[in-house]
């Protein structure tokens, strides 16, 4: 990610008195979101902006089109969910939750990749 643009734009919408709903990829492997190397507190800061309003939701586990299937988003038949069973697909849920539930964060918003419509 981008770190000196998302923390620019969540400044921002601090200094307004503005919160968001925050995608966060549990365990992001995505080579086209990593473009720099991780900021050591990102997660102190992602806690910081879920003590002040924001709301922190799953955003997929990986973020790697590693399937493929019919999406919602026509056209797309690559996915990180789309053409797995149920099974797979749930088992990927719960690690990213947990992931996430370990550095102390309630995750009840799951925010869609491309996903199969039928899956949930």
């Amino acid at each position: 990610m981008n770190w000196q643009n998302f923390k620019f734009f969540t400044d921002m919408l601090i200094d307004s008195g503005l919160t968001a709903i925050l995608g966060v990829i549990p365990q992001c492997e995505d080579r086209k979101l990593i473009v720099s190397d991780v900021e050591k507190s990102f997660w102190q800061y992602i806690d910081f902006l879920a003590k002040n309003g924001f709301k922190i939701s799953q955003h997929g586990y990986r973020h790697l089109y590693d399937s493929s299937g019919e999406t919602l988003l026509k056209g797309n038949f690559r996915s990180e969910f789309a053409g797995l069973s149920y099974e797979d697909q749930f088992h990927r849920l719960s690690k990213g939750k947990i992931l996430l539930e370990q550095k102390g964060f309630l995750i009840d918003t799951f925010i869609l990749p491309s996903f199969k419509s039928s899956t949930l």
